[in-house]
């Protein structure tokens, strides 16, 4: 088995990390200006834009959260962490193991942090997000604000890192 001791934060990923600082901060304004504190990301498409995580394994459950305040937390299944290591420069994993609930996980993870009671929002139409999934998430945490649109605006324009 690989050693987690010798993959090189971010050493696979397609940008620096100063890139997706840029990046994260311009989706952190957005939510703010939407009232939103913390944003479930689950689209792998999303996902690759902010962290530069990328993975044949984007059909099981992974999540950013992306608080307006604060480091994010990549929720992410154990078989990922390898290549979540390589591929982004978030310093911050949960992982879960197979046979967990990933919902339960990440309720846990939204209260562990503090942000259960913050307002939240995830993109509800997104192709990623299973519709028990959102039933489950809004069972436990009640009203989700709709963040569909926040990110893919600034996706469309491109830095001069994504030209070159």
């Amino acid at each position: 088995m690989q050693d987690v001791n010798n993959v090189i934060q971010g050493s696979e990923s397609a940008f620096s990390a100063d890139e997706y600082a840029q990046r994260i901060r311009r989706t952190r304004e957005r939510l703010s200006r939407a009232g939103v504190d913390v944003m479930i990301v689950t689209g792998p498409e999303n996902i690759f834009w902010l962290t530069g995580q990328q993975t044949p394994g984007y059909y099981t459950f992974q999540a950013l959260l992306l608080p307006v305040e604060g480091d994010p937390v990549f929720v992410i299944r154990q078989l990922e962490y390898f290549n979540f290591i390589a591929n982004t420069f978030i310093s911050d994993a949960a992982i879960y193991q197979d046979g967990d609930n990933p919902v339960d996980f990440l309720v846990g993870m939204l209260q562990q942090r503090g942000w259960l009671h913050k307002r939240i929002g995830l993109d509800k139409r997104g192709w990623f997000l299973p519709v028990a999934v959102y039933e489950a998430l809004q069972a436990r945490l009640g009203t989700i604000a709709d963040t569909a649109g926040v990110i893919e605006p600034l996706r469309a324009v491109k830095s001069a890192a994504e030209v070159e």
